[in-house]
């Protein structure tokens, strides 16, 4: 069949368009943001989305994990909640080798966001060697980097690996602690050869050996508590007392802080303190950030990036919403299309 050239472009024109509508299918960027309301168990769904992102992720970054779960689960996953609508997209997602175990800190935003690589494509991990603890990292292809085996002697007379509390830095670097050459281990970015940062003196047997903790802070400091994280803080070891309570920077010298009261989580408080290295209790004021609730707990406050505002979880009769208050104080504003019955959520950071 002959055409006159103005129905072969018409066709032509067509067929393209057709085309262009099949690959925007195809790729997912048409139509909604993909979202979850919990862990996925397909890595494949994880690393397209991570792929296709053409920019970073923007929001609250938060966990959510069912009460008292544990390495059992199949994946970690990672959200954004974006303060504005309340909607939620999936960021990253990290399926579990087999015998491995997520490490990260729950309780805590400044520390629970050193459970992954400031690129969010790691995440600090334990893997159950027979009667072996080792540490390292489960990647972006979801596979377990065994740092304690790619360290360890193969002499004979040597003795078998046992890691504890692995973590990033604000660099990339991973942290963790070598419990029988009593260290503290440093691998750079890039790389899977440990260095030693300095040596510990803590006793490796009983309940120290289990809660041991490491945390390195933004400037680098690394700190190691003998108690289970009882008095661990985010710029130095020896703390003031209260210095556990230190859960966000809002600058340099200002931090937010959770008093020692029952329950524990009522209320925030804006606490300055001069230096930085001393922080402690009673550099809190007397006024709270937030109104005192007899029946909310809060918990992981993150504050935004410009210092603004600050973001916090708070739970009550099962159910959790997520506010934000001025940093200056006011009534908290609950972030609107978001409640999660059951399972506890983590605020990480806030990103841009």
């Amino acid at each position: 069949m002959n055409l006159s050239p103005q129905a072969r472009s018409r066709a032509a024109m067509a067929g393209l368009m057709l085309a262009l509508a099949t690959l925007t299918g195809c790729d997912g960027t048409s139509g909604t943001p993909e979202t979850r309301t919990g862990p996925s168990t397909s890595s494949t769904l994880s690393t397209v989305a991570t792929q296709h992102r053409s920019t970073a992720p923007s929001g609250i970054l938060y966990l959510r994990t069912r009460q008292g779960d544990s390495a059992a689960r199949a994946s970690t996953t990672l959200n954004a909640l974006d303060p504005a609508t309340g909607a939620s997209t999936v960021v990253r997602e990290f399926v579990h080798p087999n015998a491995v175990a997520p490490s990260i800190d729950k309780n805590k935003a400044i520390r629970a966001r050193n459970s992954f690589s400031p690129d969010l494509q790691r995440m600090a991990a334990t893997k159950t060697v027979g009667t072996e603890n080792h540490v390292g990292w489960i990647d972006a292809s979801n596979a377990f980097i065994d740092i304690s085996a790619a360290n360890h002697s193969a002499n004979s007379f040597a003795n078998k690996p046992d890691g504890a509390s692995p973590t990033f830095d604000a660099n990339g670097g991973f942290y963790y602690i070598d419990l029988v050459a009593k260290a503290v281990m440093r691998v750079p970015p890039g790389a899977t050869t440990a260095q030693v940062v300095r040596a510990e003196t803590f006793n490796v047997t009983g309940a120290l050996r289990d809660n041991v903790r490491l945390y390195v802070s933004p400037s680098g400091t690394v700190s190691v508590d003998r108690e289970g994280g009882k008095y661990l803080y985010a710029e130095q070891e020896k703390v003031g007392t209260g210095g556990v309570l230190v859960d966000d920077w809002l600058s340099d010298d200002t931090f937010i802080s959770q008093k020692a009261e029952v329950p524990r989580s009522n209320p925030l408080y804006v606490c300055t303190t001069t230096p930085p290295a001393r922080a402690h209790l009673l550099d809190c004021a007397d006024t709270p950030l937030t109104p005192r609730s007899s029946d909310q707990a809060i918990s992981t406050p993150v504050t935004s990036p410009d210092a603004s505002r600050i973001a916090f979880v708070a739970r009550r009769d099962g159910t959790t919403k997520v506010f934000f208050i001025s940093a200056v104080g006011g009534v908290p504003l609950e972030i609107e299309n978001f409640a999660v019955t059951g399972d506890v959520v983590t605020l990480i950071q806030w990103l841009r």
